[in-house]
């Protein structure tokens, strides 16, 4: 069962589609599913369940978003309404697979909060499929007594951690997120993505997708390598 913090929804259909596909490849050797746990302010009641059973069986749990004047207090409102969502979405996923072997957690925070209760509650073990930036020093966004205290805990139970890069291994290590580590690239779809050859043409054109964030992408320094690469 794959459980992912950024995964694509009705509010944002591309929000960590990478991890959609990192479900997709598993599933070509294991029986798949997905639990997605999001806010929505378009929620009337407390939750609201959609399933999808097109190409792996997806359980999507929409909560009504926590709004108080006071934060200690929609901390703790936040976090029950989260466990409470995980809790009818794996409902719903034990309805059509009654075993789940291996919990596959993408992003530690926030869904690892969930991953980790469902994984005590029912003895199912974890590991961590790790793409956020947030642990290097040029980005500095992890931070929070809160972040911090749940991280440690979740990284700490999980059976592997999986960086996508040895660059993402180190800025963990350097946090004293220690663990079993094993990198795992994201996923390719070669038969879309090929790779070519002594490639021979006057102008090569190259289109690069992201957030645009530069101290996360680091988008003029690609821009930067591709020049040097073809000068």
């Amino acid at each position: 069962m794959f459980i992912s913090s950024w995964y694509p929804n009705r509010n944002n259909p591309t929000h960590g589609i990478f991890n959609r596909y990192f479900a997709e490849a598993a599933s070509l050797f294991n029986k798949v599913s997905v639990l997605h746990v999001c806010s929505d302010e378009n929620v009337y009641s407390d939750f609201e369940i959609e399933e999808d059973d097109q190409k792996i069986f997806t359980v999507t749990v929409y909560y009504k978003k926590v709004r108080s004047k006071f934060p200690f207090f929609s901390s703790i409102l936040k976090h029950n309404r989260f466990i409470q969502a995980f809790q009818l979405g794996f409902k719903k996923i034990k309805e059509k697979s009654p075993t789940i072997d291996l919990i596959h957690l993408n992003v530690v925070m926030p869904a690892g909060i969930g991953a980790l209760h469902l994984s005590r509650k029912y003895n199912i073990p974890y590991v961590v499929n790790e793409n956020w930036s947030g642990y290097c020093i040029e980005d500095k966004a992890y931070k929070g007594l809160f972040q911090k205290y749940f991280t440690k805990k979740i990284i700490s139970n999980a059976k592997v951690i999986m960086p996508t890069s040895e660059f993402l291994k180190r800025a963990m290590l350097s946090h004293h997120l220690v663990g079993n580590y094993q990198v795992v690239p994201n996923v390719v779809d070669t038969n879309i993505f090929v790779a070519l050859e002594n490639i021979q043409t006057e102008k090569i054109k190259f289109i690069h997708i992201s957030s645009l964030v530069e101290r996360e992408k680091n988008v003029s320094g690609i821009i930067r390598a591709f020049s040097n690469a073809l000068m």
